[in-house]
């Protein structure tokens, strides 16, 4: 775990988030877009685990907001 700037932790793994919920400490525990509890199903890298209490996002919605972004990104025109 790693100290937010705003006060509290932030999770690096599944193993850090239950640590933070058994101490009442997890600021989000279901994702802000798709309503599912976060866990392993939905998050998997230790950014996204951290993502999860700043944006209250699962690492599969907060992807998701930028897939169409990457998309023109990759240099071809869509009509």
């Amino acid at each position: 775990m790693i100290p937010s700037i705003k006060g509290g932790w932030l999770p690096e793994s599944a193993e850090d988030f239950a640590v933070l919920q058994i101490g009442r400490a997890v600021r989000f525990a279901r994702c802000f877009d798709c309503k599912e509890p976060i866990g392993p199903a939905n998050t998997r890298s230790a950014a996204g685990w951290r993502e999860t209490q700043i944006s209250g996002r699962c690492e599969d919605c907060f992807e998701e907001l930028f897939k169409e972004d990457e998309a023109q990104e990759s240099g071809v025109d869509q009509l």
